[in-house]
């Protein structure tokens, strides 16, 4: 049996304290669920038709300016809810600072708790962010250009292969395999086109 305390118990009202009680009657005694933080995916993002991508690109690549400053006019924002039937799945793979570790995210229908968002931004449908690769080192802070991401939205329109990259998973907790990091991503609609997705976002997760 586990006993859960805390210094304010005795000024909890009844409701509270049967919250409590039911609280700890769920985790049972199990440290992994008792040290749940959590669960966040969160992006900006915004689709641009711009006069040329490829310089675009190149300018991000190079450091001249940045997605943020990109998007900042006009960005659509998610925040994944991670209480529907389809919540994101995070898999870490692998030890920080060895060869092949790696993280990939994917969601599919998600649902976007945000209400911010006009009614000009496309609705993402799939998601999916891979970081590191299966044979080389991947350090804790340390930023990979490898792999990539992906949104497909519910108009139909998929941006799947990603032109600029840049992530860095800025922690590991080996106990429970929560990872948390950050990511940068512009995709083409099409090869040659230059219509753009940007993306910006971080995430904290715990598979």
């Amino acid at each position: 049996m586990c006993i859960y305390q805390s210094p304010d118990l005795p000024y909890l009202s009844k409701a509270s304290l049967l919250i409590v009680l039911l609280m700890a009657t769920l985790a049972g005694c199990d440290p992994k669920v008792s040290a749940l933080k959590p669960q966040i995916l969160t992006f900006n993002y915004s689709i641009q038709t711009v006069a040329d991508a490829s310089a675009l690109i190149d300018s991000v690549r190079n450091g001249k300016t940045t997605i943020a400053r990109l998007i900042a006019r006009s960005p659509c924002n998610f925040i994944a809810g991670f209480t529907g039937q389809t919540p994101p799945q995070m898999f870490p793979n692998g030890t920080p600072g060895q060869a092949g570790f790696n993280v990939q995210i994917m969601v599919s229908a998600p649902d976007n708790v945000s209400t911010t968002n006009p009614s000009s931004c496309e609705v993402p449908d799939e998601i999916e962010i891979n970081i590191g690769s299966h044979s080389q080192v991947l350090a804790l802070g340390m930023p990979t250009s490898l792999a990539g991401g992906r949104l497909w939205f519910t108009n139909g329109s998929k941006y799947q292969n990603s032109e600029f990259f840049r992530a860095t998973v800025q922690g590991f907790d080996a106990t429970i395999s929560r990872t948390k990091g950050d990511f940068a991503f512009i995709d083409r609609l099409a090869p040659g086109s230059n219509t753009l997705l940007m993306v910006e976002g971080s995430f904290a997760m715990t598979p």
